[in-house]
């Protein structure tokens, strides 16, 4: 019986440090916040749903000069909803000649 017992102890005490190494590994785990701006030449930008909470939108064929920023904040694997994106589209004439936007 002592036998048992200590082939037990010695299972547990070799295996606590492998499970907290992993443990700890997975809650420092995330994915990096990302940025993104990009311009598209005539498009526009069209309201697919009449949801005001979730909106969708399309942006398809048109005479406009499109702007779209997206920011997704950083991602904790081991968290749940802690989650951000924001999106950002305008659209300005597409014969202008210069273009400032401030903040």
């Amino acid at each position: 019986m002592k036998l048992l017992f200590t082939i037990a102890m010695l299972f547990a005490i070799t295996q606590a440090p492998l499970a907290q190494t992993n443990n700890d590994s997975l809650a420092n785990a995330f994915i990096p916040e990302k940025k993104s701006a990009i311009i598209y030449l005539n498009k526009t930008v069209k309201l697919n749903s009449n949801d005001s909470i979730n909106p969708e939108f399309e942006i398809t064929t048109g005479t406009r000069m499109l702007f779209e920023y997206e920011f997704r904040s950083k991602d904790i694997i081991a968290m749940s909803d802690d989650e951000m994106m924001e999106k950002i589209i305008f659209s300005v004439n597409a014969n202008r000649n210069s273009f400032e936007f401030n903040n």
